[in-house]
């Protein structure tokens, strides 16, 4: 059997703008049109959905790291043949408790599983479990923080998996510092794209690649010992434990300590395999004895307009990880490299690159796209790959 995990699902204003219909509704079909054969051939499809379903009267995403997408996107993953999302990222208070528990309801409505954060009448649970052919699996998704806090105390906070205290930085303070310029300072008013912006019309960085090396133990502990408990809990209910975790260090090819302690806790506490997203770019993926750890899956859908991404790190490009089972037995990782195409004012399209070569006129797309490839493969395995560069599927070597 084959199960493939994606990154990170995100809808921001460039694909919200693009997806809207002369009627006021919007149609999201055409992010996933190329890669839906691909998924088709999985057993089971996991993805991360990194925005709330809160409702149009919450505002649609109007700003790039601030989400709400309409609950027609939620129709477009499924049809595209996700069986199973996490809810849980640093978008899932984007509009409050309201809207995260919103969205609960609306996938529960549309049949569709989640997993990470929990509906008040349901209280936590330590994973999702769901069976294939007999073999009985279990996803436990967590994440390292939330952009919008609830206050301390409440109750809400408990239907949250968090990897640590959200209101600590996952930057230290020479991060934090460096991400500040003055900028920053005079125009704290506007919209951190806006910031973007002017600072690279005055000659400075956009934004700025950020390690996740805060180590603040005092409050991770305590936040890591229900995470452990929760993969040791669903190793004994279940017969193989997918951790799926959202931590890393946005645009950063290499991943910070804390997204170490994480994948190495994980693997400790007896996960199969560890797959995380959230840095916005492909990160190394190598196994940890016979457990496959992939430090970032990167986006299945993040624009490559915007002015708040690193570029020559390829933030437009993620993975599809396959994990072929025999059983309970895993016989062999592989991974498609994606590309997410946004032609200016139309709709992001997410492409496996074999397709996408396949449309390209000139040598020279060709070439570049080779090129890209290449480096995204080096982020993955540390090498330069051997033979055909363009291919469907390369297989993760232990």
């Amino acid at each position: 059997m084959k199960i493939t995990v994606l990154g990170d699902i995100m809808c921001e204003p460039p694909i919200l703008k693009a997806s809207k219909k002369a009627d006021g509704t919007y149609d999201f079909h055409g992010v996933f049109e190329k890669v839906r054969p691909m998924l088709s051939e999985a057993d089971y499809v996991i993805a991360n959905l990194e925005f709330p379903l809160a409702g149009e009267a919450a505002g649609y995403s109007d700003e790039f790291y601030c989400f709400n997408a309409p609950d027609s996107f939620a129709d477009a993953v499924k049809a595209a043949g996700v069986d199973l999302v996490s809810t849980v990222n640093n978008h899932t208070l984007d509009r409050g408790a309201e809207g995260m528990f919103r969205t609960l309801r609306v996938l529960d409505a549309k049949g569709i599983p989640h997993t990470g954060n929990f509906l008040p009448e349901e209280g936590h649970k330590e994973a999702y479990y769901f069976e294939l052919q007999g073999v009985k699996f279990a996803v436990v998704a967590y994440t390292y923080t939330t952009n919008e806090f609830l206050p301390d105390g409440d109750e809400n906070l408990a239907y949250i998996n968090y990897l640590r205290y959200p209101r600590m930085s996952a930057y230290t303070p020479e991060i934090r510092k460096k991400m500040k310029t003055w900028v920053d300072k005079c125009f704290k008013g506007l919209k951190e794209e806006k910031r973007a912006v002017i600072k690279k019309c005055v000659g400075l960085p956009n934004t700025v690649v950020r390690p996740d090396d805060n180590m603040e133990m005092d409050k991770i502990k305590p936040f890591m010992e229900q995470f452990v408990s929760d993969i040791r809990t669903a190793k004994e209910k279940a017969d193989v434990v997918i951790c799926y975790p959202h931590v890393g260090g946005q645009f950063n090819p290499k991943p910070g300590k804390f997204s170490e302690y994480v994948v190495e806790e994980a693997v400790k506490a007896g996960a199969d395999m560890v797959l995380a997203s959230h840095s916005h770019m492909v990160q190394k993926a190598c196994y940890k004895g016979k457990v496959p750890c992939v430090y970032s899956l990167g986006n299945f859908s993040m624009s490559p307009n915007s002015t708040i991404i690193v570029n020559k790190n390829l933030p437009e490009y993620g993975l599809a990880i396959h994990l072929y089972m025999d059983g309970k037995k895993l016989e062999k990782v592989t991974f498609s490299i994606l590309k997410g195409v946004e032609k200016k004012g139309t709709q992001l399209v997410s492409w496996p690159v074999d397709e996408l070569y396949r449309t390209l006129k000139t040598e020279k797309e060709k070439a570049l796209l080779k090129r890209h490839v290449c480096q995204v493969y080096e982020y993955v395995t540390g090498k330069i790959p051997v033979g055909e560069v363009i291919r469907r599927e390369y297989e993760l070597e232990k």
